[in-house]
């Protein structure tokens, strides 16, 4: 299984995942030259902005010791407030996104190809 097919299966598995909360999709991969959001959902008068981590592992422990959220950086961080910053600029009403109400989730999702399971987790108020 190929690193983008796993990236793709993750960001399916959150969108379905986020549905079930009562999230309604509205954007996905949207792309600028200086980064990417995985998906944009809304719920009620929120807009919630999500980064998705995916590792291939057993749902049982961690993926190589590590957690899919690990490989969430500061560096990462900073570049995804600048395109958060420019996607809600570009797709609200400017006057309107100081007053907006967000929030910016890590969505980490370890999959077991083998059982066909998958463990997602999500942090919340990463951005704050």
């Amino acid at each position: 299984m190929g690193r983008s097919s796993v990236g793709q299966m993750g960001e399916d598995i959150a969108c379905r995942y986020l549905e079930r909360k009562g999230h309604h999709i509205i954007d996905r991969n949207f792309r600028m030259k200086f980064g990417e959001i995985d998906v944009v959902s809304e719920k009620g008068t929120t807009v919630f902005i999500s980064e998705v981590k995916t590792v291939v592992g057993s749902s049982m422990g961690e993926s190589d010791n590590h957690r899919p959220e690990e490989n969430v950086s500061s560096w990462k961080l900073k570049k995804l407030s600048r395109v958060v910053q420019v996607y809600l600029s570009e797709k609200y009403n400017l006057s309107h996104t100081s007053t907006m109400r967000w929030k910016f989730l890590v969505i980490a999702i370890v999959l077991d190809v083998e059982e066909k399971t998958a463990r997602v987790r999500v942090i919340e108020d990463v951005l704050d």
